[in-house]
């Protein structure tokens, strides 16, 4: 799917926008808990994300904590 801002996802799954976005919430808080970063003190505290593409999980993650830095490397 391409939108006006330019960014492409893979929608072989037949999904649409927000249930791609969904997507990203429900893995960013299984990360998370998997990597034991959950917890109360998540809103304090700044996240940097290295290869964050079109930034499916970054929305979540700002949602979660303080303050977020989103890096995509190109190649």
């Amino acid at each position: 799917m391409v939108r006006e801002t330019g960014w492409v996802f893979n929608n072989q799954e037949h999904r649409n926008l927000r249930e791609f976005v969904e997507t990203g919430d429900h893995e960013t808080i299984a990360y998370l808990h998997a990597f034991g970063l959950w917890g109360d003190h998540t809103a304090e505290q700044k996240l940097v994300e290295i290869g964050s593409g079109i930034g499916r999980m970054t929305a979540s993650f700002t949602r979660h904590f303080a303050r977020v830095v989103a890096c995509r490397s190109e190649e």
